[in-house]
């Protein structure tokens, strides 16, 4: 769905207010970056991206969430991450020419962004300020991957669901730095149950103990932090 410049401009001031990624850019960046981009809604359910093509666009989250997963070759489903508003799908296909590492499926409505290719590719080659914002998008990926990793295999559910919140705080995809960006997190239940590969009923269960000792308080679809830095220090 194209939009006129002046709109395009707005819904990508939108995404800069939710995303802890490219605040360093000019103005000149700002508005030929707006300028490339175009609107995709993707249903829950809908396949983003997947293993054997070679995605189209480049998509910048606005609001919703997808899964990043694989498939065993005895059919079972190994789930790999969750992305999430303020967040950036298909940048290592767009970099590497290659199709994503992972299937990518909605699984609340997606509203995104959307770049071309050959246009992502020109700014990272023109704009040195979106390169830096693509460097820190990656190490941040990284090392969000590194992190949970090891969390999964020393930490507790009640753990896991701790650190994940004070990380959301943080932005998606985001390690927690003590910094927090927001003091609620609009997240699901069943959006933490895929991030953390847990049951729901084992989220349920550490969120109402988290709640109990006055670190969160539970809404509908949020989860407003009331204690960020003993959550962030939550070890049992």
């Amino acid at each position: 769905m194209e939009m006129d410049r002046e709109k395009q401009r707005e819904e990508l001031d939108t995404f800069l207010r939710i995303s802890p990624y490219f605040q360093m850019l000019l103005e000149d960046t700002k508005a030929e970056l707006a300028s490339f981009f175009s609107r995709r809604l993707f249903q829950d359910g809908n396949i983003i991206a997947n293993t054997t093509e070679l995605t189209s666009h480049v998509l910048f989250f606005l609001s919703g969430s997808a899964k990043a997963s694989s498939v065993t070759s005895d059919g079972r489903e190994v789930f790999h991450g969750l992305i999430g508003p303020g967040q950036v799908q298909g940048v290592v296909s767009a970099l590497d020419n290659l199709p994503n590492m992972h299937q990518i499926q909605a699984v609340m409505v997606v509203d995104a962004l959307a770049i071309e290719l050959r246009d992502f590719r020109t700014l990272t080659e023109t704009r040195k300020d979106f390169q830096e914002g693509i460097n820190e998008f990656l190490a941040d990926r990284f090392r969000y991957f590194a992190t949970y990793k090891t969390r999964s295999a020393i930490f507790s559910s009640y753990e896991k669901v701790a650190q994940c919140i004070a990380d959301l705080a943080s932005g998606w995809y985001k390690v927690a730095d003590g910094q927090p960006r927001d003091s609620v997190v609009y997240v699901t239940q069943q959006e933490l149950s895929l991030m953390l590969g847990l049951s729901r009923q084992s989220v349920n269960k550490s969120l109402k103990r988290l709640e109990q000792v006055g670190l969160i308080e539970v809404g509908y679809s949020s989860i407003r932090i009331r204690d960020y830095l003993s959550l962030l220090k939550t070890v049992e």
